[in-house]
């Protein structure tokens, strides 16, 4: 990510409401409930789902939450059967190209691009990111499509997870790290 980016919105209750004038939908008239999918019916989730509900409700947008397990969750994704969900992913591997192929038209349902986003400027610049080394140039790239993905407004980013953890100086092989989850089976005494 390129740390000069700002993010191209704010939270803005009157600039909201004035976009919802503008589609028709005056505070919120005649607009029918939207349905938020989550993926599990944990706490957290919950918790993230009555945030975003209370804020959309303050410029007249009813939301009705639905939780799912996780398995009938990535079945509805599959199916283009997501209209407004909250989702995560957790990189499989280091580097870009595994984020980006999530928006990639080649991945629509039942692929992994559940947005249906369609960019061809994206998608030219995704097939040359697949092919070009760790470098400047890629790096460059890498820049030019995270402000496609920003301009589109593809995705809104709600939150970052942060893990912690303690070990003790005796244990050895524990390298903490965002992209590997299975670290626990190279840990030793």
């Amino acid at each position: 990510m390129n740390k000069n980016n700002k993010l191209n919105f704010v939270h803005d209750i009157e600039k909201a409401k004035s976009y919802l004038d503008k589609a028709g939908y005056k505070n919120g008239t005649n607009l029918p409930e939207i349905t938020l999918d989550l993926r599990s019916s944990g706490s957290q989730a919950l918790q993230q789902a009555e945030f975003v509900k209370n804020e959309l409700n303050k410029i007249g947008v009813n939301i009705k939450i639905q939780t799912n397990t996780f398995s009938a969750f990535l079945r509805k994704a599959k199916e283009g059967k997501l209209d407004f969900w909250i989702d995560g992913w957790h990189l499989d591997y280091p580097d870009s190209e595994n984020s980006l192929q999530l928006l990639s038209n080649r991945n629509h349902p039942p692929g992994i691009n559940s947005t249906y986003y369609n960019n061809q400027k994206f998608e030219n610049l995704l097939d040359q990111i697949k092919v070009t080394p760790n470098n400047e140039k890629k790096v460059k790239l890498m820049n030019e499509i995270e402000q496609i993905v920003q301009d589109d407004q593809v995705w809104t980013m709600l939150f970052y997870s942060r893990k912690f953890g303690l070990y003790n100086k005796r244990i050895k092989n524990f390298y903490p790290s965002p992209f590997v989850t299975n670290n626990i089976k190279y840990l030793e005494l």
